[in-house]
């Protein structure tokens, strides 16, 4: 009988405890959930698509001009940065970075993503900054890559989704200096795109 007495108390006590962290603890409002995902998708990678040169047992990323789509019209001794055509897939864009100099020029890597990039769209009459990239987590990820003359790379960045279809630019550095992507278009939801201009905060 005392032990019954005693293992009721025991399973009393459980029940009070865990109400009590329930009550005390609550879980987020969904709200904060919603301002933490828009937080995280301020935030975008841009990916250096590769080839396995099995020939030669080598990861390729940087290809010869003439290799580019027909529909690619590159001006002479510039770097472009020239979208691919229809868009490229409901995960990712796809856009040609092209060195079509004599000359070699330098691009901030972070693994196999480009480093310094950023994202604009045109609201309020004009282009403000919507993303940038994640960075790395750490320090020796950071490198530079040199693009060959008369070479491009094919760059992927996450793609958005949304009901408003706004205009839509991407930035990479080269040598330091930017480059602007030829406009698009990009699907947002307006809480996105209120975010546009403001200061990054952490997801």
């Amino acid at each position: 009988m005392y032990f019954l007495k005693a293992l009721f108390v025991g399973f009393s006590l459980l029940v009070a405890s865990i109400g009590y962290a329930q009550n005390s603890e609550p879980s987020p409002p969904r709200y904060l959930l919603g301002i933490n995902e828009l937080a995280s998708q301020r935030f975008t990678e841009v990916w250096v698509k590769s080839d396995i040169d099995f020939k030669h047992y080598k990861r390729q990323e940087q290809f010869p001009v003439n290799q580019l789509p027909a529909y690619l019209k590159p001006k002479a001794n510039t770097v472009s940065l020239l979208m691919a055509k229809p868009d490229s897939s409901i995960l990712y864009k796809a856009a040609f970075l092209i060195n079509a100099t004599n000359d070699t020029v330098h691009i901030d890597r972070a693994d196999a993503t480009i480093a310094h990039i950023r994202t604009e769209v045109y609201t309020k009459g004009q282009w403000l900054t919507l993303q940038k990239d994640r960075g790395a987590c750490c320090g020796n990820s950071y490198r530079t890559m040199s693009l060959a003359p008369k070479h491009y790379v094919l760059l992927q960045i996450d793609q958005l989704s949304g009901p408003m279809k706004v205009p839509y630019r991407i930035v990479v550095q080269v040598n330091g200096k930017d480059v602007l992507s030829e406009p698009t278009t990009v699907h947002l939801f307006p809480a996105l795109l209120n975010l546009a201009g403001t200061e990054f905060t952490d997801p």
